[in-house]
């Protein structure tokens, strides 16, 4: 599972998380494919929920 691939997947197993990746290249978007044949188990959702927590209150978004 690439970086990405998890990120989807664990975009995708957010209910209330609308997932619409970009690309314009057909190796990337068949990579953004495979996310949903990489299902994430609830631990390690869980540890990648602790690593990296939600935002506590609306604050702005950092610019990278």
């Amino acid at each position: 599972m690439t970086p990405a691939q998890a990120g989807l997947s664990w975009l995708l197993a957010h209910d209330d998380v609308i997932v619409i990746p970009k690309t314009g290249r057909r190796d990337r978007l068949k990579k953004n494919i495979g996310a949903l044949d990489h299902r994430l188990t609830q631990a390690q959702l869980a540890e990648l929920d602790r690593l990296c927590p939600p935002p506590i209150g609306s604050r702005p978004l950092e610019m990278l």
